[in-house]
């Protein structure tokens, strides 16, 4: 069985800024507006007759929105990311940003581009997932953008 959520039309969007260091036209501090798509497949359930309650999926995908949205999305994991207590600094080449930890999210990624981010966010989601379901595969997309996106799938 497959199931599928369109985050485009159940509104799983966030509005979030970023850079991708060192990257010619994103290494600039833009935004974009994301969108989180997933497909999940697996088994039914005797005692549901449901593979997954959409309800389920689209609480646990809005609680990952909810962390990033209106955030500016840093990697924690990139060496020009400094954290000093209320300050984030980025430090790259001959510019400089520092802004207010309270409006930011370090998430432990090396780079916030789009796969990144995909992969960030399906952990995040298997994460908060009950464990009773015979989900064998979990497929999802974070879109940048209507047409563009990043897509990762995990197996079980």
């Amino acid at each position: 069985m497959q199931l599928h959520i369109n985050g485009w039309q159940q509104h799983l969007s966030f509005s979030a800024a970023h850079l991708i260091p060192h990257h010619a036209q994103c290494g600039i501090l833009h935004g974009h507006t994301y969108v989180i798509s997933c497909t999940l497949t697996g088994s039914v359930q005797k005692q549901t007759d449901m593979l997954i309650d959409f309800t389920e999926i689209k609480r646990h995908l809005r609680s990952i929105i909810d962390t990033l949205d209106h955030r500016v999305l840093l990697p924690q994991q990139h060496p020009a990311v400094h954290w000093q207590k209320e300050i984030i600094q980025i430090t790259l080449d001959k510019k400089s940003y520092k802004l207010p930890t309270q409006d930011c999210i370090l998430l432990p990624i090396p780079s916030t581009t789009a796969e990144h981010l995909a992969t960030y966010i399906l952990n995040e989601f298997i994460m908060r997932l009950s464990k009773n379901h015979g989900l064998e595969t979990i497929t999802l997309t974070v879109d940048e953008g209507l047409g563009q996106g990043a897509t990762i799938a995990h197996q079980f």
